[in-house]
């Protein structure tokens, strides 16, 4: 009921709107992942290792719709709050953006991210270690990614980004901008700074497989716990070691069996 009060007017029709994305996201992601022989996990993982411009764009409609699906729900607390500072300030007759402009800065840079994702399968593709048939990369690239993966969980950068995910109204205070495209900025840099926190993280994908539903669902959940639930604020080292156990293991794994 409390995140129904937070979203009034159009901020409502915004949460409305990104409700249905991350549904219809979610669906897609399911749907591609449990008919990996289906007509439309075809078109979003051509069953080939011939990378053409149309594999890119399916690529990309690919890892969009997984973006969507996996960081809007750590994100909707912080749409939450920019809502609450909108209706704050429409009390006090002061102008904001609609909650709508917010929230598609956001998106647009985890679209910038999902064409960058869908630009490196297509070069690991071509340097022929990533197999579009299987949908990984073989042991020991998985290997590599999964303890870089593990060690940006204990980086600097990894902090600082996360803790601005961490604090949505903080974030609002110190970057405040007025006016749309000011708005929109903000948005884009919380998506940013959510990048950052993350990216290494979807690289588990590019081990565990693309389609991969149960890691799809744990890294979401992973990223919500270590963004917005202070109990599980260690979960961010722990995943950390645990990657580069994982990727340990793929590693050697590898090397004895070469």
């Amino acid at each position: 009921m409390r995140l129904f009060k937070a979203f009034r007017g159009s901020g409502f029709l915004t949460f409305a709107g990104v409700s249905a994305i991350l549904a219809a996201s979610w669906l897609h992601v399911v749907s591609s992942s449990v008919s990996a022989s289906s007509v439309v996990s075809n078109a979003v993982m051509p069953m080939n290792d011939v990378w053409s411009t149309a594999d890119f764009g399916a690529a990309f409609a690919m890892w969009t719709a997984m973006m969507f699906a996996m960081m809007t729900p750590s994100a909707l607390p912080m749409i939450r709050i920019y809502s609450k500072v909108v209706q704050k300030r429409k009390s006090e007759r002061r102008e904001a953006a609609p909650v709508w402009v917010f929230a598609a800065g956001y998106a647009f840079a985890w679209v910038a991210f999902s064409a960058a994702a869908a630009a490196l399968q297509g070069a690991l593709i071509y340097i022929g270690i990533f197999s579009m048939s299987a949908g990984l990369v073989n042991s020991v690239t998985g290997g590599i990614i999964l303890v870089a993966g593990g060690i940006y969980q204990f980086s600097p950068l990894k902090n600082s980004c996360l803790k601005k995910c961490q604090s949505p109204l903080d974030f609002i205070t110190e970057n405040w901008k007025e006016g749309y495209s000011g708005t929109a900025g903000m948005g884009l840099k919380h998506g940013a700074y959510c990048i950052g926190c993350c990216w290494l993280l979807m690289g588990i994908l590019f081990a565990a497989g693309l389609m991969n539903l149960l890691w799809i669902a744990i890294i979401t959940a992973f990223v919500f716990a270590e963004k917005n639930l202070m109990r599980f604020r260690w979960a961010t080292k722990a995943g950390g070691l645990g990657l580069m156990l994982w990727g340990g293991w793929l590693l050697l794994t590898a090397i004895l069996n070469a």
